[in-house]
């Protein structure tokens, strides 16, 4: 599961047999603040993010850039911002 300021969504990453064996301590623990690449798709009628790839966020910048890339897009698609 993820999380931002704009809610929840489910994540699911399929290893191949090879990343099977990657090491445990390099997965992301709970909490922790990170950068997901992948393909958001609707399944059962729920949204759900099909994960490429994923990264530790390297910079504390990252988190309120995101939050305000969110809030630029939400406006933009609601058409509350001029062109």
């Amino acid at each position: 599961m993820l999380n931002d300021a704009s809610g929840r969504i489910e994540a699911k990453m399929y290893l191949s047999e090879a990343d099977k064996g990657q090491n445990v301590e390099a997965l992301p623990k709970p909490g922790q603040y990170v950068r997901v690449f992948g393909t958001c798709r609707s399944w059962n009628s729920q949204l759900q993010i099909t994960v490429q790839r994923i990264q530790p966020v390297q910079s504390s910048t990252e988190v309120p850039f995101h939050v305000l890339e969110v809030a630029h897009t939400f406006l933009r698609l609601e058409g509350k911002l001029s062109k």
